[in-house]
């Protein structure tokens, strides 16, 4: 407890300024303190109690201001220092002004007046400043477990007493919240807070970081205490056993085979052994088919990424299940993504034109849609029956010639023999007629 020595003729001298000047009107002259980190107005309008945050403990880093009322000009001003052995504020304190502003720095502890004076009339003005120096939080390692890893932290803020000017006597300094905030900082992220009274705070508080994360992280405890002020504690290295199941699979929907990338952020996750499990969507079951069945019968023991090709069409869903093993006991997260992966059902869709004229547009008779299909043969005919193309790869197609001439515009036919992917596997057989034009 820091104290601030009474000054029993303060009040008495306080009141007899109030009585010579009771003529003398000043309006907004009190005493102010920007750079104050809290302020505590008292009874009285004239007198207030300014709180510096001091974290080097130099014990003078207060700062006080006055100024003249309505921004006039011709004022001087003399500060003074209460001193406890002659009761009076008999103690020099060198400010800076311009006639208009003064300002007194680096002020230690104690109370303060400074006078106004135009010529004509004066004025009093007092305030108590208060360096606030308290020692910095502590913070120790706790315990660590599969909720999360924890810290313990305690911290005292200092009372200060003081000579109130309107009750003639010393008081506790009391901010209007007498709470600490302590936050538990893992590197320069807030992980969780809480609000503790001095005296809780005396016996410590403990807080829990319960995110996954890999490695080490680096701990601190960063306390504001009730005085508005903020200390750091020193820097504690720890890891943590906490898993978080989370994955991403990439690409989330495409065409069959479709092969689908499945990875995990390692800096969240912090497993230790995987296990995956890839479904079809139970809605697409074949009968007489169990869930565990439809696409894989055992689980897959693989630390991502993992790959895997979708042969058929369908919505499949994935789990992962991820371990530490790292602790006393094992840690185990798992999440379940009903369609992670939409594999497109088989397509096949024939032009009814082609316009093979060497403007770039529809220059090839291939097919308009064709996905998912595990087979593809087309056969061309010309009107007498003659077979002039086929080919075997969906994405390629016809160009409009013969033997390396240009066909002749008109009516030409298809067949097409297709087997999608989907299951059971799903047959086309397109027989058409189609027109080639060559027209601009």
């Amino acid at each position: 407890m820091t104290l601030l020595k009474p000054i029993p003729l303060l009040r008495k001298i306080f009141l007899t300024c109030i009585l010579l000047l009771s003529g003398t009107i000043f309006l907004s002259a009190q005493i102010k303190a920007p750079k104050a980190n809290y302020t505590s107005p008292t009874a009285n309008a004239d007198y207030s109690i300014y709180v510096f945050c001091d974290a080097n403990n130099s014990g003078n880093v207060g700062e006080l201001e006055v100024t003249a009322p309505n921004g006039e000009t011709g004022y001087s001003f003399t500060w003074a220092k209460y001193d406890a052995g002659t009761s009076d504020f008999t103690i020099p304190v060198s400010a800076s002004d311009d006639g208009i502003l003064s300002r007194a720095s680096v002020l230690e502890d104690g109370g303060y007046r400074v006078v106004m004076d135009n010529g004509t009339s004066t004025k009093s003005y007092f305030a108590t400043v208060i360096n606030n120096n308290n020692t910095v939080p502590s913070i120790s390692f706790e315990e660590k477990s599969c909720a999360g890893i924890k810290f313990n932290s305690s911290f005292k803020a200092k009372d200060y007493i003081y000579f109130d000017l309107s009750a003639g006597a010393n008081k506790t300094f009391i901010p209007d919240d007498s709470h600490n905030r302590f936050v538990l900082v893992r590197g320069e992220k807030a992980i969780t807070t809480a609000k503790v009274s001095e005296v809780e705070s005396e016996s410590g508080i403990s807080l829990w970081d319960v995110e996954a994360y890999k490695g080490i992280g680096q701990y601190t405890f960063e306390l504001t205490d009730k005085y508005n002020c903020k200390w750091n504690s020193e820097i504690v290295a720890e890891s943590t056993y906490v898993v978080k199941a989370e994955f991403s699979a990439k690409p989330e929907e495409g065409e069959a085979p479709l092969k689908v990338v499945f990875s995990v952020d390692n800096n969240k996750v912090n497993a230790t052994e995987y296990e995956w499990y890839l479904y079809k969507k139970k809605e697409e079951l074949l009968p007489g088919i169990s869930l565990e069945d439809s696409l894989l019968v055992d689980p897959i023991f693989q630390a991502p990424p993992l790959d895997f090709t979708y042969e058929n069409s369908g919505i499949y869903g994935a789990r992962l299940i991820v371990r530490n093993t790292n602790g006393p006991d094992d840690c185990v997260d798992q999440i379940f993504k009903s369609e992670a992966v939409k594999v497109d059902t088989s397509l096949l869709e024939v032009p009814n034109v082609f316009t093979p004229n060497g403007d770039d547009f529809n220059e090839v008779f291939k097919m308009r849609k064709v996905q998912s299909l595990k087979k593809f043969h087309a056969i061309i005919f010309n009107r007498w029956g003659r077979i002039i193309y086929e080919w075997s790869n969906e994405h390629e197609g016809w160009d409009g010639k013969v033997n390396g001439k240009m066909a002749t515009p008109g009516t030409y036919y298809i067949v097409v023999n297709a087997i999608g992917r989907d299951r059971p596997e799903r047959k086309y057989v397109v027989k058409k007629s189609f027109m080639l034009l060559r027209g601009k």
